[in-house]
Parts: C-alpha cells; sequence; structure tokens
C-alpha cells in the first residue's frame, strides 16, 4: 500500500513539474503513464479477487458469472433433481418388474412337471404292469404272488407323488406365466385398475386377485400392493401417496355428508315436533340464509359496480331483518312475502342479469332490460328499508306499552309521584 502511494506521488510530482515548465508533451506522457499503470493495478485487483478454479467456484459463481451463466446453471441444477426423481420411481417401477420376472415356479413348475411325468411314466408303468394281473388274480380266486405284491406297494406310493408333483409343477407354470403377464403389463406404471388388467390379461378378478395375494404374502415384489378395496394395483411411493390422500379425502367428504345428512335428519325432527309458528320461522331462516348465500356467489359474477352496491345494500337490511325476526319471531307476519316472493324473484332477476352479460353483443334491448333490472333492486332496497322501519315500529310500540303498564303499576304503588318529586 504504501508503495502504491509513493508512485501517485510520484505522477503527481511529475505532472506538476510539467505544468510548471509547459511541457505539454513531457505532462500528456506522464498522464498517460499514470492511466496505465492505474490500469494494470484495476486489472491485477479483478484477477485477484476472481476465485481460482476449484470447488469454491461454484459457491462464489455470482462474482464472475454472467446472468445468463448463472441461469443455465439453475436450469442444470434443477434438471438435475426433477431427473433424479424420475430416475428413482423408474429404477422402484423397475425393481418391481424385474423381481416379478423372478417369480418362484417359472424353471421350477417345469422341473416337477417333467419329473412327474417320467414317474408317471415309470412308477404308473410298473403300477400297471403288476397290478392288473394281481387285480385279475385277486378277482378268479388266485393267491397274488410276493413279487407283484412288493412291486404295488414301492410302484403305488411313487406314481401318487408323481402324479402330486406333476400336479404341482403344471400349477406352478400356470401361475408364473399369469405372473409374467402381469409384468409385461404393468411395465412402466405407477398404477393400474385391476378391471384394466381383466381386460388386457384375459384373466377373472377372483384369480387375479388371488395371484397379487400370493405375490405379497411371499414378499415377491416388495414395491407392488392392492388398495383397500382391492380395485388398483399400486407400484410406487408416489402412487401410493396419491392413492391414501384421495382416500383420506373421500373419508372427510363422507363424514361430512354423513354430518350433513345428520342435522337434515334432526331439523326435519325438530320441524315435525315443532308448532306452527317455529315451523313458519325455521322455514323463513332456511330460504333467508339459502338466498344470502346465493347473493355472495352472484355479487362475485356480476360486473356492474351499481347493482353490486345494490346488493351490498340489500343483503345488510335483510341480514337486519333476520336479526330482528330472531329477536321477535311474533314479528315474521309483518315480513308479507319477502321469502315466498321477494327472494325468489330478486334471485331470478340476478341470474338473468348476469345472462344478459355474457351476451357478446349488448345491443340496445339488453341494455335497457339490464336497467330496468337495476331500477327494480333499487325499488326493493327502499321496500326492504320501509319494512326494517316498520319492524322497528312494532317494537317501538310494544316497548312504549311496557313502560306505560310499568308507569301505571307504579303508580298504584304509589311510587311514581316519589320519583317525580325526588
Amino acid at each position: 500500500m504504501d508503495d502504491k502511494f509513493s508512485k501517485a506521488e510520484e505522477f503527481l510530482d511529475k505532472i506538476g513539474d510539467s505544468l510548471s515548465d509547459l511541457d505539454f508533451e513531457g505532462l500528456n506522457d506522464s498522464i498517460r503513464e499514470s492511466v496505465d499503470y492505474i490500469r494494470r493495478e484495476a486489472e491485477k485487483g479483478y484477477k485477484d479477487f476472481r476465485m481460482p478454479p476449484s470447488k469454491e467456484k461454484i459457491k462464489y459463481s455470482k462474482y464472475y458469472e454472467t446472468p445468463y451463466e448463472r441461469y443455465k446453471a439453475a436450469q442444470n441444477r434443477r434438471g438435475e433433481v426433477q431427473g433424479a426423481v424420475y430416475r428413482e420411481e423408474r429404477e422402484e417401477r423397475e425393481e418391481t418388474r424385474r423381481v416379478l420376472s423372478r417369480i418362484p415356479g417359472k424353471l421350477l413348475g417345469i422341473f416337477e412337471t417333467a419329473v412327474g411325468v417320467s414317474g408317471l411314466v415309470i412308477f404308473g408303468g410298473l403300477t400297471l404292469m403288476f397290478g392288473i394281473p394281481a387285480l385279475i388274480t385277486a378277482l378268479t380266486g388266485g393267491i397274488v404272488s410276493g413279487i407283484a405284491a412288493g412291486m404295488l406297494g414301492l410302484s403305488i406310493p411313487f406314481t401318487i407323488a408323481s402324479a402330486v408333483l406333476f400336479g404341482h409343477g403344471v400349477f406352478s407354470r400356470n401361475r408364473a406365466k399369469r405372473l409374467m403377464d402381469y409384468e409385461k403389463e404393468l411395465r412402466g406404471k405407477d398404477y393400474m385398475m385391476i378391471d384394466d388388467l381383466v381386460a388386457k390379461t384375459g384373466y377373472s378378478e377372483k384369480q387375479i386377485r388371488k395371484d397379487i395375494h400370493f405375490i405379497e404374502a411371499g414378499g415377491i415384489a416388495p414395491g407392488l400392493t392392492m388398495d383397500e378395496k382391492e380395485t388398483c394395483l399400486l407400484l410406487t411411493d408416489q402412487a401410493r401417496k396419491q392413492y391414501s390422500d384421495a382416500e383420506e379425502a373421500r373419508i372427510r367428504r363422507e363424514l361430512e355428508e354423513l354430518k350433513k345428512k345428520e342435522e337434515q335428519e334432526h331439523l326435519e325432527m325438530k320441524k315435525k315436533l315443532a308448532s306452527k309458528e317455529e315451523r313458519e320461522l325455521m322455514r323463513f331462516n332456511e330460504e333467508m340464509n339459502a338466498f344470502l348465500d346465493d347473493l355472495q356467489v352472484k355479487k362475485t359474477e356480476i360486473d356492474s359496480p351499481d347493482l353490486r352496491q345494490y346488493m351490498d345494500e340489500i343483503e345488510v337490511l335483510l341480514k337486519q331483518i333476520s336479526e330482528c325476526i330472531k329477536e321477535h319471531p311474533e314479528m315474521i307476519s309483518g315480513t308479507g312475502h319477502l321469502i315466498s316472493y321477494y327472494l325468489p324473484c330478486m334471485s331470478k332477476l340476478l341470474t338473468t342479469y348476469e345472462d344478459l352479460e355474457e351476451q357478446p353483443i349488448q345491443g340496445e334491448n339488453i341494455q335497457k332490460t339490464k336497467q330496468e333490472i337495476e331500477d327494480s333492486f333499487l325499488t326493493i332496497r327502499s321496500a326492504l328499508t320501509n319494512m326494517y322501519d316498520e319492524l322497528f315500529l312494532n317494537v317501538s310500540m310494544d316497548i312504549s306499552s311496557d313502560i306505560q303498564v310499568m308507569n301505571a303499576i307504579l303508580a298504584q304503588d304509589g311510587l311514581n309521584d316519589d320519583l317525580h318529586s325526588s
């Protein structure tokens, strides 16, 4: 660092001397020399700053790689991750396929069949050779010779064993053939429906399920499993996870449906046991809640800001009316045709307005109809405001009656005058 400062002072001295002597050629040379020195020092510092090619190159690549190089490096890393996942899934499927290709009975069944056939030919032939004469002798009342009896005692058990071995070999070969057909159809797949496997192989569902149980029980293909309902074969972890997620969603959906059904049954029972006024109140609440839910959906689908504003104001009024009816059920008669006519009518008008907005050509008649619907909602808003005021007028009258009764009782007890005098 001291050398650099001294070099800078040297350049400044040369430039100062050139200026004092009016030596412009020397001044030019001094400036060029100083600029060359600064450039060499900058290049040297930049080279020292760059990391040498090593394992640290990736870690500090942002200091010297171009944006495109960093983008390509990120793409390569992403591709490596995706490739690793794909290779893992492919290896899992291939492992299942390889295991299925090494199914038991593929070679042993041939050997058992061959040995069984040989045994049947040899020992079955001896059984027939000595058995038929011995049978004829026994039927005619003769005595079977010891040699014939001994040979039959030896050949019959071996004949039976050969028949059993032959039958097991045929069974093993047939099962091995079926499993090889399964392996062929399952190759490269994450899952397969049992119905599809039936259609492709021609084997029955019962036979396929039995073979899959044999594979699972013997641990022949650890990656191959069957779902709980035995309708689908799962070959990879991803398929099993997707099936598990789908089952959880199905269970949640069934529980929700069961809960709704129980609530509906409870509501129906409650309606049967309720009085006429209570049933009317229940119907009012059901229809009101259904309309408010529908109103929320339609507000998101209608584009007109004016109509949406009317809908917001109507929603507030309906909620206030509903709360008032909950607190004073006896005033439900004051709502008139609100539930039976006005709410269905508003729902129909909103549906019509929504259909009109979706028309590709907004002609004069469409615009006129839309404006009429908006005006009708303005009228409905005013009507609901008046209805709400009327309900509260009745509440105020009831409260006034209560106050008059209370004042009368206080007067009878001689308390009202005392209160006024105090």
